[in-house]
């Protein structure tokens, strides 16, 4: 027998795949690493559970752009695609029905640049990690465009990343503040969209789609404490008067009349969790019962954990005879403008310093709207000026 003195070159051949698209991959595993380990600190003070897989997202990412660049094999290629398809699914999940409550991140998400980006590169890495599995050469049959492509895309991956982890917005990524969510963080400012029964009011504002029961579970536990102490504290507007809260306008559109506890409050006074400035009622009469609470602020505040409380402001308010009778609002179909409401001989009284935000937890409100929503659909059957005159 003839022993054999040297290996088949088929197998002894190294795996080489295209020099261009390995750079590519390099660079897009490493911004998308790189977002990743950014967003670990505010993760983190959420949930645990999601620092760590940011953290481990992050670390593979960069771990796999190293194995590439030094020596790369089908294996890591494989690899790529499945951990980059999980972190895919991940993402849409928590954008569309939530992550489970047990990864202390439940309730769905509002996609924001930082994220957007880290998915664009994601999916790319996919792509790019199948087409070399696929063809190892690809993209060397084009040698004259192949690096001015490589060079092109590297140069965009590297703007985008820096662009998006300077943006104010990725600082407050966990938490809303008023921002792109704010939203969260937060709660995204927007405009109402036609079909909604509040549409149209010509008002922008930042909101929030969570509801209680989706709530994670650091943010539920915050909430908790607030409803322990005011839920059931004053059942009806009268066992509020009789504690000194009184109504200093009517009953309005969507948000239901307005108890506060001393004259001419101001907003500038910081945010307490536990004593909000205002108490929330389904109407005018002794009678209306407990809808929910709003916390005055001057600016907008670390707040809940979680960008998941909507803050809003209003320019000014229309005061008839003494008290508040609509919010001022130029084209709105609910809302006075301050020209309107000067026309009825009211007062317009500025608010624009003031940021608000809603939380309805009143046993018959909890569960009917996003526990942190602008409006209540329920109330939409308080005063509207345009409505009612």
């Amino acid at each position: 027998m003839h022993e054999r003195t040297a290996r088949d070159p088929a197998s002894s051949a190294r795996y080489a795949p295209s020099t261009f698209l390995r750079w590519l991959l390099v660079t897009l595993s490493c911004g998308a690493g790189a977002v990743h380990l950014v967003m670990v600190p505010p993760h983190a003070q959420e949930s645990l559970v999601m620092g760590l897989a940011f953290a481990a997202a992050g670390w593979f990412q960069i771990g796999f752009a190293l194995a590439v660049l030094v020596a790369p094999t089908r294996v890591w290629l494989w690899l790529a695609v499945a951990a980059n398809l999980v972190f895919l699914t991940a993402w849409a999940t928590s954008r569309t029905v939530g992550l489970p409550d047990w990864t202390g991140d439940g309730g769905t998400r509002q996609a924001r640049s930082a994220d957007i980006l880290c998915v664009v590169f994601e999916v790319a890495i996919v792509v790019g990690a199948v087409a070399l599995l696929v063809e190892s050469r690809v993209l060397e049959r084009w040698k004259s465009a192949a690096p001015a492509v490589a060079v092109a895309v590297a140069v965009g991956v590297l703007a985008g990343t820096t662009a998006v982890l300077v943006s104010p917005s990725t600082a407050n990524h966990a938490h809303a503040s008023g921002d792109e969510h704010a939203l969260p963080t937060t709660a995204t400012a927007h405009g109402h969209d036609a079909s909604d029964p509040s549409a149209a009011t010509g008002h922008d504002h930042t909101e929030s789609t969570i509801t209680y029961d989706k709530l994670p579970a650091a943010t539920k536990a915050e909430v908790d404490q607030v409803i322990a102490l005011w839920a059931n504290k004053y059942p009806t507007a009268a066992d509020a008067a009789s504690d000194g809260w009184f109504n200093p306008g009517r009953s309005l559109y969507g948000i239901g009349a307005h108890y506060v506890s001393t004259v001419g409050f101001s907003g500038a006074a910081a945010f307490d969790m536990l004593n909000p400035n205002i108490l929330l009622f389904d109407g005018d009469g002794p009678d209306a019962k407990f809808a929910g609470l709003s916390y005055v602020v001057a600016d907008v505040p670390e707040g809940f954990t979680g960008d998941y409380d909507a803050w809003h402001s209003h320019p000014s308010a229309c005061f008839e005879g003494g008290r508040v009778s609509s919010l001022t609002e130029e084209n709105s179909a609910v809302w006075l403008s301050e020209s309107e409401c000067t026309a009825r001989g009211g007062q317009v009284r500025p608010l624009e310093n003031d940021q608000m935000m809603h939380l309805w937890i009143g046993p018959e409100y909890i569960n009917r709207a996003p526990i942190f929503a602008h409006d209540h659909p329920d109330l939409y059957d308080g005063y509207n000026p345009k409505r009612d005159g």
